[in-house]
């Protein structure tokens, strides 16, 4: 498959990377606080849409001092030993010398293949990690790249079976 046809999950991919690395916004709120439905107004752009359901209907949220979530010792581990051999494949399409932990955990930001090396990346990370992530609610669009012809986009729920 062309590279062209992968174009739309790569960008997905790469604008996932940079809004999980990109520092989150404050808003005047601090380790130790309570969140309720007082202060939903407030704190409305900090959370998501389920969040503030939970909140309007009477939840309280303890706001905790943020932490880095590791990965597993065996997955770093992995990482640190077997990185250095792994390569992408001239058509981006497979990893050759690939064995375990993330395949290319130093990315160049000039390497025309980064978007590529990111989406294996996520391909190959420790999964679930946390439990914020839903493997099944990232979107791909699917359909001919052809003019006029119909595309749509689609859940892929072939992993949740």
């Amino acid at each position: 498959m062309p590279l062209l046809h992968r174009l739309p999950v790569l960008l997905t991919g790469i604008a996932a990377v940079v809004l999980t690395v990109a520092p989150g916004p404050r808003a005047g709120v601090s380790p130790g606080e309570t969140i309720d439905k007082s202060r939903l107004a407030e704190v409305r752009p900090l959370i998501s849409p389920s969040i503030e359901w939970i909140l309007d209907r009477g939840a309280t949220m303890k706001v905790v001092e943020a932490k880095p979530v590791g990965w597993p010792q065996a997955f770093r581990e992995a990482t640190e030993r077997y990185a250095g051999q792994v390569r992408l494949a001239p058509d981006g399409l497979k990893l050759e010398n690939y064995i375990a932990g993330q395949p290319f955990p130093t990315l160049d930001p000039n390497d025309p293949a980064m978007a590529v090396k990111v989406m294996w990346n996520y391909e190959y990370r420790p999964y679930p990690g946390t439990d914020d992530f839903v493997e099944y609610d990232f979107p791909a669009w699917d359909g001919s790249l052809n003019r006029g012809s119909r595309s749509s986009w689609d859940r892929s729920w072939r992993r949740m079976i």
